[in-house]
This record gives structure tokens, C-alpha cells and sequence, in this order.
């Protein structure tokens, strides 16, 4: 009897597990949904774009072949970005749609966009969290801004090598399985009750949990994604904002300041909801929650709307005020003139380079050596534009306003490069004037040294830093050294030395000297914001978000400096060298960006990229209203939806992990 209910109970937990077995892969299939769609690949390395150079090509081929032969299967994806679709979901798709066995790890990467992700087919032999720990191991080889060959190399070998490890681990750990013997012995129908409404329980419990883990899943997605199209509404209303700037100018040279003082206000409010939205943007990237993340992603769509909005109602003002169809005739004769003006003062821009060059390292010029061959391009493309518009008339004249328009962008981003190299001199020659002054001011504190404490051993390696940063500075003004690094290395020496010595200082001489070095700091931030803002203005087509993002907040920190300078001077300071630091890194962003793409900023710009968007943004792409208003927000749809993921994977593939670097 003993035995025959061993039996039963040995075959009733048998049971157990089989309908448990069956429950999972029920909720397995409750949580699978379609895939987005995505290219297709065949190799296991696919460089779309070309990313990697040879030699790189070869060493991740020969890395994926060893990788083979430890037991996994690896394929790789390098892309530029995207497009618009969530990482995980892109990485899932691409894998369904390809030649993909169910046995391997895809890492799929976006260079310009930074972020990557990790999935594997059913029969991968590895875990989801070991797969996730392999990605975030590489992705701390992918911190180079920017991204360059040899990082994704070398975050390639530590992924393989991750995951070669996992499999080996795993297949050292096997599985055992015992069946009871068979037996014709009975089983009572209560036991056969109880056992029925544990299944039943056991399958409510799994199926429940799996629904509420998809759902966990399936909002993280959400989150991920709503930030991500946030990210991309903010760029695209920045850009918006930048071209309005260019607009008013026109406007204000045609009609004068009165007649655009309501709309240099609303551009104002505008330029505000986007500062606003950078910091929103920066909460959101740093938020702890998916919860926090999708409702600051949410108040950055409501502000870029804003600025639709705003930009959007004044643009029809203004085509109202101008009139434009009507007198596009009018307007293709003066463009041209001005067109033909703005050549000759290229030229001159040309000769200012050369003259510079003389003086200056081409270190301290490398932000202006390419800007006469990007205006000749933009003229160029401008002269295209007016050329296909007067093919438009006397018939067809939205048509043709609509290429006047095109044409008067490509002629403002044109006069921002020539007018960047022209103000270059005098900046520079600020700079040089500026050196002098920090020069001035920081021996004016050895004197004080000197005189109030000659005989304390703390001051020694201050005043030999001040020294050194003299050196420097002198080295500079004759054009053997960087001078920004030269005025910050004095401007840092000369705080350090004032800091040791305000207790020796009565009170004020401490106010006065610090109230002087306030007025130069406000306005070598400023400068260097402006500097920072002309420069991205001439180059957003390949101004990155972070560079985009780093002008705001050292426009952030400035104002915050000239809010608090008078209760905590420190402070003011502080925010004061961290805007100016800002300011420069998105410069150097800028420049990286103009380097890796010079396509889009030194040639290949044309009637067609106008129109495609390009270096422009805005101008329409579709006929009617977008056309005749000159409107570049066209409608909601190009700004890409605003709703959620409905997430879920089929096809055996699921997602293990995604990240940015």
C-alpha cells in the first residue's frame, strides 16, 4: 500500500510539472506580439555604414570566428541609428527578418545615436542576465566622443568574451531528470481533485505573473521610447527656433524693428519652452523611475508644441505682412544682388583666414578654416534655388516662393559662416586683450603675496602655478599656445591665490576685486556663448543633441550666476566657469561633428538637400499650405508619434538587454 502511494504521488507531481510546462509556454505566447519591421542581414558582421575601416573589419571577423568555436554564435549590427524605432524592438525584428539562427546572440549598435542592444534566439546557450552583464561590460569600452573604430572593437572582444565564458559555465552545469515507475495502482478521486485545483492554481499564478511582467516590460518600452521621440521633437524645435532667428533678421531688414516686435517677443517665448525643455531633458535622462521618465518625456512634447505653436501662428503673419507671392519677383532680383555681395565678402573672409594665420596657430582657428568653402556651397545652393524658382513663373507662384524661401535659408546660414570668420579677428584680439588683462590681475595678487605674506610656506606652490600660468599666457599672446587654455589656466591660478589671501585683505578691497573679476567673467561667458550659439546655428545639420544640450545649460548657468551673484559670489563664480566650460565643449562637439560629416557642411549641398531637409531645416517637403507658408513644422507627423509601444516578441527571439553609452 506503501508503495502504491509513493506511486501515485511520484506520477500526481509529474503531472504537476507537465501542466506547470504547458502553463509557461501559454505565457509565453500571451506575451508575444509582431516585431517592428527592420533591414534584413546576412553576414555575422554587418557594417551598414561602412563605420569600421579594414583592418577593424577583419580583427571583429576573426573575433567572431573565435567566438564560434568557444560556443557562441554572435552576430553584429552597426549602424548609424535607429530610425526612429526602439532598440530592443529593432534588434528583435532585424533577427526574425534575417537568416539568424535561433541558437545566436545579435548585438546590434547606432554610432551616432549612441545607445545598443542585445537579444538571442531560443536556443541561445546562455541566460538573458548574463547576455545583459556581457553588454554592459562593453559598453564601457564606447566612451570615446566621438565613437571611433577601435572602442567598438574592443567592446566587440569583451562581449564575445563575456559571453563565451557564460556558455562555458553553463554547459558544465547539467540537468537530471528521474521518472517513477509505472503502476496500475488507483488514485483516490479526492487526491484527483486536490491535484486538478492545484494545476488550476499553479496556471492562474504563472499566467498572472507573466501578464504583469509584460506589462512591467512592455512600460519600461513605453518609457524608453517616449523619451527617445522626445529627444528627437526637442532637435528638431531647436532647429526650428535657429531658423526663426534667421527670418526675423530678414524681417527686420525689410520692414524694420517695429513692424516684427511681436514676433521677435514670441520667438523670444519660444527660444524660452526650449531652454525649459533641455533641463527637462536632463531630469528625464537621470531619472530613477520609468514612471518619472515617461512624464518628463511627456512635458517635453508639450513644450516643443509650444514652440510649434508660437512659431507656427507668426509664420502666417508673416507671409501675411510680406505678401510674398506678389512680389517674388521683386524678391528673386534682390536676393540675387545680395548673393552676389556676400561672394565678394567671402573672398574677403578667405584673405581674413590667411591674414590670421600669420599670427594665430591653426589650432586656435580650426572652428572657421573650412567656413568660406561652406558658404561658396550655400550660395551656391541658394543661386540653385532662386534659378528653379523663376522656372515657376509667372504662373506657378507658391511654387516659386516656395524655392525663394529655400533660397534665403541656404542665403542666411551662408552670411552666419562668412560673418563667423570676420568677427574672428576682433574675438581673437579680445582674447589676446583679455590674456593681458589676467596677466595684469594675477601679478597684481604676487605683489600682494609679497606684501601680506612673504614668509608662509602655503603659498609656495600657488604662486608657482601662478608663475607657470604667466608663462603660459605670455607664450599665447604671441601665438605659441592655446590661448582659451592659457586664460583659463590664469583665471584658475589667480582664484586660487584670492581665496588664500581674502583673509588677509580687509573687506573692501576683497569687495572691490571681486566685483571687477565678476563684470570680466560675465563677459567672457557671454562671449563664449555666443560664439558657441553662432557656431551650432551654422552647423545644425550635424549639431548633436548633447551639443545642443550643452549650449542650454551654460546658458542655464549663466543666468543662474546673474540671479544669486550678490548673496554667493563663490557660486556666481563657480556657475560662471562651468557655463564657459559648456560653451567650449559644445564648440568642440560641433567641430567633431563637422569632421566626422563633411558632406553635409563642406559639399555636397544642393537644390536637393534643400529640399530634403538637410543642413535646413524646414522649408517643406509637401505641397500645398507647408509650401506657401514657408512653414518648416509641416504637420504632426513628421514629428513622429507620440504614443506608446505595445511591446511583446514573437518569432522564439526576445530581448536581453539595451543601453547608451
Amino acid at each position: 500500500m506503501k508503495s502504491q502511494t509513493t506511486s501515485a504521488l511520484t506520477r500526481l507531481f509529474a503531472l504537476i510539472l507537465t501542466v506547470s510546462a504547458l502553463s509557461l509556454s501559454l505565457g509565453a505566447l500571451l506575451a508575444s506580439s509582431p516585431a517592428s519591421a527592420a533591414e534584413p542581414i546576412n553576414d555575422r558582421l554587418t557594417d551598414v555604414h561602412g563605420f569600421l575601416n579594414d583592418e577593424e573589419t577583419t580583427r571583429v571577423n576573426e573575433r567572431l570566428d573565435r567566438a564560434l568555436s568557444e560556443g557562441i554564435n554572435l552576430y553584429v549590427v552597426i549602424t548609424d541609428d535607429f530610425g526612429g524605432t526602439n532598440s530592443t524592438d529593432w534588434c528583435v525584428a532585424t533577427a526574425q527578418q534575417s537568416d539568424v539562427p535561433d541558437s545566436a546572440v545579435l548585438y546590434v549598435l547606432a554610432t551616432q545615436q549612441r545607445r545598443y542592444a542585445l537579444c538571442q534566439g531560443a536556443t541561445a546557450p546562455v541566460s538573458s542576465t548574463r547576455v545583459a552583464q556581457a553588454g554592459d561590460n562593453a559598453a564601457s569600452q564606447l566612451s570615446a566622443n566621438p565613437l571611433d573604430g577601435a572602442s567598438v572593437v574592443a567592446g566587440i572582444d569583451i562581449l564575445s568574451t563575456d559571453l563565451a565564458r557564460a556558455a562555458s559555465d553553463s554547459s558544465t552545469t547539467s540537468d537530471s531528470n528521474t521518472s517513477g515507475s509505472s503502476s496500475s495502482a488507483g488514485v483516490s478521486p479526492l487526491l484527483i481533485v486536490f491535484v486538478l485545483g492545484l494545476v488550476g492554481a499553479i496556471i492562474v499564478f504563472v499566467v498572472a505573473k507573466i501578464q504583469s511582467s509584460r506589462k512591467q516590460a512592455n512600460f519600461a518600452q513605453t518609457a524608453a521610447h517616449k523619451l527617445e521621440q522626445a529627444g528627437v521633437d526637442l532637435m528638431k524645435a531647436d532647429d526650428e527656433v535657429r531658423a526663426a532667428g534667421e527670418d526675423l533678421a530678414f524681417a527686420r531688414a525689410q520692414f524694420g524693428e517695429l513692424k516684427t516686435e511681436q514676433f521677435a517677443d514670441a520667438l523670444k517665448k519660444a527660444e524660452d519652452y526650449v531652454a525649459q525643455a533641455f533641463v527637462i531633458q536632463k531630469e528625464a535622462e537621470a531619472a530613477g523611475t520609468e514612471v518619472q521618465k515617461v512624464q518628463l518625456a511627456e512635458r517635453i512634447s508639450d513644450l516643443t508644441n509650444k514652440v510649434k505653436s508660437i512659431l507656427a501662428s507668426h509664420t502666417e503673419q508673416f507671409q501675411q505682412l510680406r505678401d510674398l507671392e506678389s512680389n517674388v519677383d521683386q524678391s528673386i532680383s534682390n536676393l540675387r544682388v545680395r548673393i552676389n555681395e556676400a561672394k565678394r565678402n567671402n573672398q574677403r573672409a578667405r584673405a581674413e583666414i590667411e591674414s590670421l594665420k600669420l599670427t594665430y596657430r591653426s589650432e586656435s582657428l580650426k572652428s572657421i578654416l573650412d567656413n568660406p568653402d561652406q558658404a561658396d556651397n550655400l550660395l551656391a545652393a541658394s543661386s540653385d534655388a532662386l534659378d528653379e524658382a523663376t522656372k515657376y513663373l509667372p504662373d506657378q507662384r507658391s511654387e516659386a516662393l516656395f524655392h525663394v524661401n529655400l533660397a534665403q535659408r541656404a542665403f542666411g546660414q551662408a552670411m552666419n559662416q562668412i560673418q563667423e570668420v570676420m568677427d574672428a579677428s576682433d574675438d581673437l584680439a579680445q582674447a589676446r586683450q583679455r590674456l593681458t588683462q589676467a596677466i595684469a590681475s594675477i601679478s597684481s595678487d604676487l605683489d600682494d603675496v609679497s606684501r601680506l605674506a612673504s614668509d608662509d610656506t602655503a603659498f609656495t606652490p600657488l604662486v608657482a602655478d601662478a608663475r607657470a600660468a604667466i608663462a603660459a599666457g605670455n607664450a599665447a599672446r604671441e601665438g605659441q599656445g592655446d590661448q582659451l587654455a592659457a586664460l583659463s589656466h590664469l583665471r584658475n591660478a589667480e582664484d586660487a591665490l584670492d581665496t588664500a589671501l581674502d583673509p588677509l585683505r580687509d573687506r573692501e578691497e576683497q569687495r572691490s576685486r571681486r566685483h571687477s573679476k565678476l563684470v570680466e567673467r560675465f563677459d567672457e561667458v557671454d562671449e563664449a556663448i555666443k560664439r558657441a550659439d553662432v557656431y551650432l546655428s551654422s552647423s545644425r545639420g550635424v549639431a548633436s543633441k548633447r551639443s545642443r544640450s550643452l549650449v542650454a545649460e551654460a546658458k542655464r548657468h549663466r543666468d543662474d550666476a546673474a540671479r544669486i551673484y550678490r548673496d554667493d559670489q563663490e557660486k556666481a563664480f563657480d556657475l560662471l566657469r562651468q557655463a564657459k566650460a559648456e560653451a567650449q565643449a559644445s564648440i568642440d562637439d560641433v567641430f567633431t561633428g563637422r569632421q566626422m560629416h563633411p558632406a553635409q557642411q563642406s559639399g555636397g549641398i544642393d537644390l536637393g538637400t534643400l529640399i530634403l531637409g538637410g543642413i535646413l531645416f524646414g522649408g517643406g517637403g509637401s505641397g500645398g499650405s507647408s509650401r506657401s507658408s514657408g512653414s518648416s513644422w509641416g504637420s504632426s507627423s513628421g514629428w513622429g508619434s507620440s504614443g506608446g509601444f505595445s511591446g511583446g516578441f514573437g518569432g522564439g527571439w526576445s530581448s536581453s538587454g539595451s543601453g547608451s553609452f
